[in-house]
This record gives C-alpha cells, structure tokens and sequence, in this order.
C-alpha cells in the first residue's frame, strides 16, 4: 500500500473505531479516489475531507462547508496542509494536520478552543506574552461566544423537536440552570417550567463559584443540591407534559457529580501528596473525600428512597455516582499510605531513616498521576501499589532485625 495512503487509511479506521479490521473497506473506498489523489498530489489542494456516517460509509471531498450533509454523520475528519506542496512518504508526518470535528463545527470549534487553544495561548506565557492584548481578550471572547452558541443551539434543538432526552451542550449545572432560563418551547408546560427555575435559583451562585468555596461551604451546597434536585423532580405544572425526564435528571446528576471531582481534584492540585507536610495532606484530603462522600449519598438516597413510588416515580435501578465514589476511595488510600509512612517515620531515629531509605518510599509513585482517576489508569496505580506494599513489606523486616539487633545488646 501507498504510505501516503496507508497514513489516510489507519487514521479513518482508529478515529472511526473500526481498529484494523477496517483496514481492508477503507482502503477500498480510499485507494484510487480522486479526492485522494488530487490532495497528495496537487500542491493547490489543501484539505481532504472524510465523512463517516453511522454504518461507516464513507464520503470524499475537497471542500469543507456545504459540500457535504451533516445528515447521519457519525464524525468528520479533516486531513489538513499546512503549507502548499504534494505530499510524501517523508514530508507526510510533518505537512499533514489531522483533526476530527463531532456533533457540529461550532461544537467542535468551542471544544477546541476551551480544551486546546485557550489554555495553550493565553496561560502559557511562552505563548501569552507574545500576543497582544487585543488579541487575547477577542479569543476570551470567542470562547464565550461559542459556549453561548452550543447551549443555545441545543436549546432550541431540543424546544423544536420536543426531546428534552438530549443533552449536548449541558457540559456543567450551569448550563442546565440556564437551559431551563431559556426555554420557550411547549414540550413541558409554563408553570413546571417556572418551579424548575425557582428550585434550581439557589444553586446558582454556588455552581458559578464552585472552585472559589471552601469545603464546608462545598458541603452547603450539597445539602442545598439535596433538596433543589428533589423539588425539581417533585413540581409538576397543569398539565401531562410537566415532570422532569428521567433520562435528564440521570445526566444532570452525573454533570453534577463531575463538578464536585473536579473541585476536588483542583482544591488538592497544588499539594505534594508524598512529600508534602502530613498534616497538611491529611487535613485536606479528609476534608475533600467528606465532600465526595456528602455528594454520592445524593443521587443514592433519593433514586432509591425520596423518588420511588412517588407520583413522579423513579423507575429501574438507583443511580449511583460510581466515578466520584471511586476518586474518594483514590483519595483515602493516598491518606493511608501516608499514615503508614508517618507512623514508621516516627519511631526511627534520622539515621535509621536514612539506612532504611525512607525518602524513597514512594518512588513507584513517580509515574502516576494519582489525582486522576479513571478506568484507564487504574491498573498503573495499582501496579504502583502493589509495588509499594511489597517494598514496605521489606521495610518492616529489614525495621524488626535493626531493633533486634539493637535489643540484643540489654
């Protein structure tokens, strides 16, 4: 195969989760296509454009915009030149920018710009200080602009066709309180509309601010959340169209539950949690996990005791916030390794200290983001665990045969 094809190919396949075994339906459809060919070839050309429907057809251009439908698109891939020449074998890696684009462009321009181009340009200084201030407050403002447009977008997707099931654009609370500010459309009648917002009014404040509180202030709001989620799934208007969805208030509870990780991964950013002070790093990580736990008794007990049987009743399984559950538990075995260390650091002398190595305990650790839960990770840190207590098990033998030594001497 064409190297330069074979680039295309492999990049369609992983980013349309067909793996290799598209390999082969790709290749056809690719191989020999004119599109294909007048991008590799034609200096001039700079873009070949990939749309991938849901049953992984495939559809060529040359052109963004209008050339092709969004109807029944599954994702579109952008092969990209960054400067007018054909392509190689040797130039492809270099020359060549591939980037996806989901749900919409306007989307998957605001997502890029919050989770790329923004931080990169305007809180890296090696980038910030060289652009002028003009500059950084228009990309400040096209982010905004472009969140602005996702949610709204949504909202009126959503008010048009009558399926308040679908939820792109509700990213934080935030944007659920101010979809229901919003909404005009007869999908849910006036007066359910009007209690939504009543009881969603206190959460507001402490949404927008969530980063700026203090965890027991964390802690209010959760109890205030405790009881706005009840009141919204409890109103109901004058008519049958009047209850809150199920399947929305599955998504906003677990929008909520990443809000509260989220704080608490950023609330213990700036902690060395192995070498940092104990007391330090036991006092805020008590704090965090007694946030995390308030939290994911919530959903627990009103999907399993508040709502069921109610007249709005609760259907199928309660929901549990297994995700921030999980962080928590992260989190309290970071505190126990640490207790563990303490302890031992106690009862030895400096030097004992220094003959057992003790400043290299948490080595295993090194490669670990522990902060950042997630499935993916989980079997590293594990692995650095394992690691951890077998060489702490080492410790304690090596630890009983210095005092032994020590106790002989009486």
């Amino acid at each position: 195969m064409d190297p330069r094809e074979y680039f295309i190919v492999s990049s369609i396949c992983v980013l349309t989760g067909q793996g290799e075994a598209g390999n082969k339906a790709v290749h056809n459809h690719v191989s020999g296509a004119s599109e294909v060919t007048l991008f590799l070839e034609d200096p001039s050309c700079s873009i070949l454009v990939a749309n991938v429907d849901e049953e992984n057809n495939i559809r060529l251009s040359n052109q963004t915009g209008q050339s092709i439908s969004w109807d029944g698109t599954k994702v579109e891939i952008h092969f990209m030149k960054n400067k007018p020449e054909s392509i190689s074998a040797e130039n492809i890696i270099k020359t060549v920018q591939v980037t996806t684009v989901l749900n919409s462009p306007v989307s998957s321009l605001y997502n890029s710009l919050k989770s790329l181009y923004a931080p990169a340009l305007l809180k890296n200084t090696a980038w910030s200080d060289k652009l002028p201030p003009r500059v950084q407050g228009l990309l400040a403002e096209l982010e905004q602009s472009l969140k602005d447009t996702v949610r709204d977008s949504a909202a009126h997707a959503q008010e048009y066709s009558g399926d308040l099931k679908s939820f792109q654009g509700i990213l934080t609370p935030t944007d659920e309180f101010q979809f229901w500010m919003s909404f005009s459309g007869t999908t849910v009648d006036r007066e359910a509309v009007r209690k939504f917002n009543d009881a969603f009014e206190p959460l507001r404040q402490g949404f927008e601010k969530l980063d700026e509180l203090q965890p027991t202030e964390v802690e209010e709001l959760i109890e205030q959340a405790f009881t706005s989620l009840d009141d919204v799934w409890k109103a109901d208007g004058i008519s049958s169209r009047s209850t809150y969805p199920q399947e929305r208030m599955t998504h906003l509870l677990d929008v909520m539950g990443g809000s509260f990780s989220r704080y608490a991964q950023k609330y213990l950013a700036a902690l060395d949690l192995w070498k940092g002070p104990f007391a330090e790093i036991r006092s805020k990580i008590t704090s965090v996990v007694q946030v995390i736990d308030k939290w994911c008794q919530v959903p627990l007990d009103l999907t399993s005791t508040y709502w069921p049987g109610h007249k709005h009743d609760w259907k199928g399984s309660t929901h549990e916030d297994t995700f921030t559950f999980n962080l928590g538990r992260r989190l309290e075995k970071i505190l126990d390794l640490r207790s563990t260390h303490e302890q031992l650091v106690h009862l030895l002398t400096a030097e004992e200290a220094r003959q057992l190595r003790l400043d290299d305990s948490f080595r295993a650790f090194d490669s670990t983001q522990p902060l950042f839960y997630n499935p993916y990770t989980q079997a590293q840190w594990e692995s650095a665990v394992a690691i951890f207590e077998r060489s702490w098990n080492l410790l304690r033998t090596r630890l009983l045969q210095i005092y032994a030594a020590k106790y002989q001497n009486f």
